[in-house]
Order: structure tokens, then sequence, then C-alpha cells
């Protein structure tokens, strides 16, 4: 797939997919960190890991290899560059609010059915 600076695309990356970059761009591959590159870059899909979360599926991490050019992106300890033949990994970026809503969602579902537990012990106790 060839993607142009300046160009929106959307990508739904599988193992072994091409990309290239004409000239210097940024790339948004789903969830994951935006890459950059300076210069013409042709980058190999290597790998991709799902996840099932309540029923949909979503990425987790990307294994990308170089395979010409060069790619820059910000991970916690500052800028990554990779070179051909490095490969990287991406770890998908999670939305914060949604997995606070979850979990109290979920803490909520944990403390109704431990107070339905306790009543149906009560109940046996009786009988």
């Amino acid at each position: 797939m060839r993607i142009d600076a300046g160009e929106t695309k959307a990508v739904a990356p599988r193992a072994g997919d091409r990309l290239h970059v004409a000239r210097a761009t940024q790339l948004k591959i789903a969830a994951f960190p935006t890459l950059r590159a300076e210069q013409p870059t042709e980058m190999r899909i290597q790998s991709m890991e799902i996840t099932m979360k309540n029923g949909v599926v979503a990425a987790s991490s990307l294994t990308v290899g170089v395979v010409a050019g060069m790619v820059i992106w910000n991970s916690i300890n500052g800028p990554v560059v990779a070179s051909p033949g490095d490969v990287v990994r991406l770890e998908a970026e999670h939305d914060t609010a949604s997995l606070q809503t979850e979990n109290s969602q979920l803490l909520a579902r944990i403390r109704e059915l431990e107070q339905q537990n306790e009543q149906l012990l009560a109940v046996r106790e009786k009988a």
C-alpha cells in the first residue's frame, strides 16, 4: 500500500502487508502511536496481536519491520529511531476514561454478585 504525504488512509494491517511512504509523512495505524517517516520508507507488517474485549476485537500490538528508509516514534523514554533491518513493536494506546468506566461497572457487578451470594447463603442456613 502506498501512502503519500498528507494523505489519510484507513489501514487494516495484516501480516505480510507492506507500507510504502513516498516522502516525509506521519502514519497513524489504528490505535497505535503515530509513526513519522522523514524520507521515502518501506515497512513490512510482521504481526499483529489482537484481544477480545466485551465481544469486540481490538488490536493490542503491532510488529513492523523497517525495510528501507527510517521510522521515528515517541516512546515513554523519548523519540526512538528505527532503520532498515530494525523491528518496531508498537503497543496500542488505551482510552483511559473508558477503561475507568469499565472498571467501575465491573466493581459494581462484583458487589451485586457478592450481595446475592450472601442472601443465598442466609436462605440456605435458614432451611
